[in-house]
């Protein structure tokens, strides 16, 4: 009962961790990018951590794997077969090899989407300028006023009569 319970327990965590990384965690470019507006930003994965991860964990068990070519005897008291283990170990560095090659094509496609993104947005920048294509009048400045003298002037002593 108690191996079972083990088996069953081993068959449910590498059922989840099966599934790879890249699968869960790298999000690739929207189908339509050229498409959305210049301004747009593209949401996709451009960090290869998670491709690097399923790398690291597809060699783990492709060495794990070569290593239940061990005697039959190591696995006397093991709770699955090494036949079993064998198949564990294909079937995940299968899954793991092809998350990675999968997280690799995402994030590269990303980086292409977001290049030709900020491409096009520097074309229609240059397109869409706003500048007049020759240049406006320009209106002369007003000419200056000869200031004159109002009649609420203070007076100097030269104007007034002297008695």
């Amino acid at each position: 009962m108690r191996s079972l319970a083990v088996t069953t327990l081993v068959c449910a965590v590498c059922g989840v961790l099966s599934s790879g990384c890249s699968f869960l965690f790298v999000k690739g470019p929207p189908d339509n990018v050229e498409k959305l507006p210049a301004k747009a930003p593209v949401e996709c994965t451009t960090s290869q951590l998670a491709p690097v991860v399923d790398v690291l964990v597809t060699t783990f068990q492709v060495v794990r794997t070569i290593h239940t070519a061990s005697p039959k005897s190591d696995y006397r008291n093991f709770p699955i077969s090494r036949r079993t283990d064998m198949a564990f170990g294909i079937g995940f560095s299968a899954a793991f090899g092809l998350s990675a090659i999968y997280g690799f094509a995402k994030t590269d496609a990303c980086e292409d989407a977001k290049a030709a993104a900020i491409a096009r947005r520097k074309r229609e920048s240059v397109f869409s300028d706003k500048t007049p294509s020759t240049p406006s009048r320009v209106e002369p400045a007003p000419a200056e006023i000869p200031a004159t003298e109002s009649p609420s002037a203070p007076t100097t002593s030269e104007d007034t009569p002297t008695q």
